[in-house]
This record gives C-alpha cells, sequence and structure tokens, in this order.
C-alpha cells in the first residue's frame, strides 16, 4: 500500500484545478468528495486547491501524487518534467468533453482556443496517467494516453424511500447546460401532465427551463430556484419519479449518470435516455429507459397506474446505490490505481510540514482532507480576471491584479496577468510586470514568453529573443515559445531558421495548430503550395473551426480548381468569421465561374459592405 496506518509518513494527494466560486456539482463529484474519501483513508492526506492559490507552486513541486483536473496551464509542463524526474506521478483529469462545449457555456471560449486544446492534450499525453468520468470519455481520449482509468461519479449521501401518498411528484432538477434537453420534453410532458391534473410537475434549476413549461397550468407546477447541494437533496426527496432527458450529442454522450444515481439515492424511479451515460440503468428493474421523448408518457402512465411497481422500482435503485455507487466504497480503488499507475511513496514528511504556513488550509475536523480556502488574493485576480475577460472592463481588471500584487508580493501570477491587462495601453509596464513574474518564478515559461512578445512589439528584438530562447531552456516541450521564434527569425528573413523552429515547436507538441498555420503561411510565400496544403489540413484537423485556415486552404483548392471544395471552406470561414471580406469576394468569384450569377452578385455586395474600399478592385 501506499499509505503508513501508523501517520507517520502520510502520503500526500494534491488536487489542482479551476476556481471553484460556485462550488457546483461537477466540483462536489469530482473534486470535494473523492477527496473527502480518500482523507478518510489511514495514512493519506488530501489537499485541494486552485490554479489561482498563491501556494500553488510549492504543492504542485512537494505533492506525493498530484491530480491535475482540467487546467490547460502551460507552466505545468516543467512541473510535470521535474515530478517524473523525482519520481512523483502526476495523473490528468478529464470530467468533460471539454472538445464539444457548448457555446453559451462561459466556458466555451477558453477550450475553444487552440492554444488552450493543444496545451491540454500536450498534458494529458505527459502525465502518467489519466483519469475520467465515464466510459465514453476514456474511449475519446485514450489515443493521448493508453494508461486511462474510468473513475465514475458516486454518491456520498443517501436519502430515504419514504414519500408522501400523494400527489404524485414527477421533477427535473440540474444545471442550466440541460435546457436543450429538457426542450425536447417538455411537450410531451406538458400533454401528460393535462390528462392528469392529480399529478405535479417540480423543477429545480435556472428559470429558463422551468419556462418551458409556461403551457402547464400553475396549480400543477413547483419552482425551486438553484441552490446549496442540502436544497437540492432536499428537493430530490420529494419527488416520486425523475427525469432525465438528453439529447445524443458528442457532449452529452461523455456525461456521468450523476441524475441516474441522485433520483435513486433519494428513492425518485429515474426515468432515463436510452443512451451511454445511463448504461447502468436496468430497464424494468432499477429504472426506466425512452429512446426518443415521445415515449414518456406511456412510461409516466405505467407508473402512475401501479404504484406497487414504482416502489419495487424506487427501491432497486436506491439499493443499487447505497450499496454499489457511494464514495467511501470507491476510495481505495482509487488509491490502489495511483499506486499501479504511478508506483509512488510518500516522500518522508508529514503532511504538516507540506502545509504548514498556509493559513488558509482548512483541514476538515478528524480527517486527512484540506481545502485551500479562498482569500483576498484569489477573489482579486478571479475579480480581475472577469472584469477583463467578460466585462472588458481593462482599468477594473488592473486595479485587482494590482490589489492582488500587494497583498501578495511574491506571488508571480498576479505579475502575469497585470501584464497582459496592460499591453495594449502601456508596454513598458507589462514588460516590466512580466519580467517581475520571472524573478519570482523562474521556471514559468509563459511568462518568458509573455515577456518576449511585448519586447518584440517595442522593437526590442534582442531582448525578446533571449526571452523566447530562455522558454526553451525551461521547458523544451512548450510548442509556443518555438514558434515565437520563427516568427521572430521570419521577421530577419532568416526562413530556413524560422521553417527549423516550425518544425521543432510541432515535434514539440503535434497538437498545436497555430504552427501548422505560420508553416503553411511561410510554405506558401516560398511558392511550396503542396507543403503548404499539406499544412493548413493538418490545422483544420486539430482546429476545425479555424476562419484563417479554412480561408488560407480555399484559396490553394479553388486555385488548383476544386472549387466545390474551396466554398465549402469559405462558409466555414465566414461561420467562424462572419466579417471576413475576402471570403465573400472569392466565394463571388467561384460562383462567376460557375454562371451561378445571383449568388456572385449577393457575395459581391455584401463583401462590398463589410469592406467598401474594395470597390472597383472586385
Amino acid at each position: 500500500m501506499l499509505s503508513n496506518p501508523d501517520h507517520d509518513t502520510p502520503l500526500l494527494i494534491a488536487h489542482f484545478s479551476s476556481p471553484q466560486v460556485d462550488q457546483a456539482g461537477d466540483y462536489l463529484y469530482r473534486i470535494r468528495q473523492p477527496n473527502r474519501a480518500l482523507g478518510a483513508l489511514p495514512g493519506i492526506e488530501v489537499v485541494e486547491f486552485s490554479t489561482l492559490s498563491r501556494h500553488r507552486q510549492r504543492l504542485l513541486t512537494e505533492a506525493d501524487v498530484l491530480i491535475i483536473n482540467l487546467v490547460g496551464d502551460p507552466d505545468l509542463l516543467p512541473v510535470i518534467t521535474a515530478r517524473k524526474a523525482a519520481g512523483k506521478p502526476t495523473f490528468y483529469e478529464i470530467n468533460d468533453y471539454f472538445l464539444g462545449f457548448q457555446p453559451w457555456n462561459p466556458v466555451y471560449y477558453f477550450f475553444k482556443d487552440p492554444e488552450n486544446r493543444a496545451t491540454i492534450l500536450q498534458l494529458i499525453e505527459a502525465c502518467d496517467a489519466v483519469q475520467v468520468t465515464c466510459r465514453e470519455l476514456a474511449r475519446r481520449f485514450e489515443r493521448y494516453n493508453s494508461r486511462i482509468f474510468v473513475f465514475e461519479n458516486q454518491m456520498e449521501r443517501i436519502g430515504s424511500l419514504q414519500k408522501a401518498a400523494s400527489p404524485l411528484v414527477i421533477g427535473w432538477g440540474g444545471s442550466h447546460g440541460h435546457l436543450e434537453d429538457v426542450r425536447q420534453a417538455a411537450p410531451h410532458l406538458i400533454d401528460w401532465f393535462r390528462k392528469h391534473p392529480e399529478a405535479r410537475l417540480s423543477i429545480m434549476g435556472s428559470r429558463k427551463i422551468y419556462e418551458l413549461f409556461q403551457d402547464l397550468d400553475e396549480r400543477q407546477k413547483i419552482y425551486t430556484p438553484p441552490g446549496t447541494l442540502d436544497d437540492f437533496y432536499r428537493f430530490l426527496q420529494t419527488l416520486h419519479v425523475g427525469l432525465a432527458p438528453l439529447l445524443p450529442t458528442d457532449y452529452n454522450l461523455c456525461r456521468s449518470d450523476v441524475k441516474f444515481l441522485e433520483y435513486g439515492a433519494f428513492g425518485a424511479v429515474p426515468v432515463c435516455a436510452d443512451l451511454e451515460p445511463y448504461h447502468h440503468v436496468v430497464d424494468w428493474e432499477t429504472g426506466f429507459l425512452f429512446q426518443t421523448p415521445a415515449e414518456i408518457p406511456a412510461i409516466l402512465d405505467r407508473i402512475a397506474g401501479d404504484p406497487a411497481l414504482r416502489a419495487s422500482i424506487a427501491a432497486r435503485a436506491h439499493h443499487y446505490v447505497r450499496t454499489e455507487r457511494m464514495e467511501h466504497l470507491h476510495a481505495p480503488e482509487r488509491l490502489a490505481f495511483y499506486e499501479e499507475a504511478g508506483r509512488c511513496n510518500s516522500s518522508g514528511r508529514t503532511a504538516g510540514d507540506r502545509l504548514a504556513g498556509i493559513p488558509e488550509a482548512c483541514r476538515e475536523k478528524g480527517s486527512g482532507y484540506t481545502a485551500l480556502e479562498f482569500t483576498a488574493v484569489e477573489h482579486h485576480l478571479y475579480n480581475g480576471l472577469i472584469h477583463q475577460f467578460q466585462h472588458h472592463q481593462i482599468a477594473q481588471a488592473i486595479q485587482c491584479f494590482q490589489e492582488a500584487k500587494a497583498a501578495a508580493p511574491d506571488f508571480y501570477l498576479p505579475d502575469i496577468y497585470l501584464g497582459n491587462a496592460l499591453e495594449g495601453s502601456e508596454p513598458e509596464k507589462a514588460e516590466a510586470a512580466y519580467q517581475q513574474a520571472l524573478a519570482h518564478n523562474p521556471s514559468s515559461c509563459f511568462a518568458a514568453v509573455l515577456s518576449g512578445q511585448v519586447r518584440r512589439k517595442q522593437g526590442k528584438r534582442q531582448e525578446a529573443l533571449s526571452d523566447f530562447t530562455r522558454a526553451t531552456r525551461i521547458a523544451p516541450e512548450f510548442a509556443r515559445a518555438w514558434m515565437e521564434l520563427a516568427l521572430t527569425a521570419q521577421e530577419e528573413e532568416n526562413i530556413p531558421a524560422a521553417l527549423q523552429h516550425l518544425q521543432r515547436s510541432l515535434e514539440a507538441n503535434p497538437y498545436y495548430s497555430p504552427s501548422y498555420t505560420h508553416l503553411g503561411l511561410l510554405l506558401l510565400n516560398q511558392q511550396r503550395r503542396d507543403d503548404a496544403r499539406k499544412a493548413f489540413e493538418c490545422a483544420l484537423a486539430l482546429h476545425p473551426e479555424s476562419a484563417a485556415d479554412n480561408f488560407y486552404l480555399g484559396n490553394i483548392l479553388m486555385n488548383d480548381g476544386e472549387l466545390e471544395s474551396a466554398e465549402r471552406l469559405y462558409r466555414q470561414a465566414l461561420a467562424a468569421q462572419p466579417q471576413l471580406a475576402a471570403a465573400h469576394v472569392n466565394l463571388s468569384r467561384i460562383f462567376q465561374s460557375q454562371g451561378r450569377r445571383e449568388e456572385a452578385e449577393a457575395a459581391k455586395a455584401e463583401a462590398l459592405r463589410l469592406q467598401p474600399d474594395l470597390a472597383g478592385r472586385i
């Protein structure tokens, strides 16, 4: 075993994730609950902390076992390298299909960004092993790391089978992310409830989901706004039947079966979509499965008309969760996985030593579980990021980052964020901030690259070159640093060096699509059209939404006479960037050559609307 039952040298497991401000279900089921269960095992200490923690570098280095939860930070590259050299295992956790986030999701733009995607895929590959929430995620990501293991969501608490005799309460509860799933089922549910005025529909979640049922009589509806986990469990305890509609999207297919678990744990009969996430549901035994939402009314008829059947299925679902899907039952399995995959050992230091001097370390009484609470530093950083990237309030963001820096003068992250916010208006101050970040954390390859970029923009080419070179020394596998060296060489018209650096960038990280894009442009300038075509095709294979790569490849195909394919690429470019006038110009040319005069004129008119100075040139 990894642990020491005498607790003399406990194993320290660190769980590293993005800030969990609202402590949503994903945090509870993937981070807090598993960590608490691990912390209850003898000889195990668990600490969870966020990317904004001022103690991150220390804990990332000192932990005996490190779990990285869907973080895309290039500064983790040298951390993983150092941990491997020290014989300390690192595991990457994927709890969502991040390649398929819905556009309305607040994190969509972060995970859509090709830099972030490439970094995450590289980290997945670099870690000793990967843990995921379900079989479908394992299937989709095993190409990046063959050592992948499924840790399904579990329950920490279980409710009662006792229910009020009447009325029959059928409900749904969850996140706003299920809006479209519930929308598909709403018309069928409304029709059913109209035929069963004695039944009640209960919804807990966003107001928009509740409003899908606005045509149903108010007397048949119960609405509970989002609340705490305790609020949610109290809501579940009132349900006789729990609904789990799900559309067959890539993102949904990679969800967990937590709705089934929640309904079963609190004595509600689960009625679930017959899709991969609910493969544990045994139809007519532990729940009901439906192929389409149109089948839900017939299932509800059977449930409503047979109280004994309803009670027996609820009891079997409850028994399944209680005996097979409780968090404490699976903690030893997780620990065994870390032992087998990492073959790690305790450093010999006590957890008290490792967490000494961290006042925000809040250890749970009678347990080895510790969570680092948010301090003023994290709050300032988090608020600054919200101001900068959600509200585009740069002045307020700068103030927040300066306050974070004042609260933690030796922490490098406030300087990185401050530099980024200052780049547009005060590049010299941004440069100073980045250099200060490097002084605080010399192993930050990210700070080195950012410093180099702002220096190059100021014409300080030699200093920029020094920064980019420094970044490659800190993390030779940091693709962006090699690409920046290539761009610097290209500015100096040293094309062989630029090509060499781009090749090195793609060797460092073959998922880094920006280097393929720059390689394609460089090869085009060298009249190497076939090689450029391959480069753009590689870029699009990694990032199909790229307007630039679709446009550039479209140009090559149009010149090669592959007009249908070129048209498709231009349309994809415009889907990503509707203001791209040049794509409309080229579509007009394609349509004109094909005799599609009306479409050609329409495309030309749109190009002129977007860019009036094209008049007389197209």
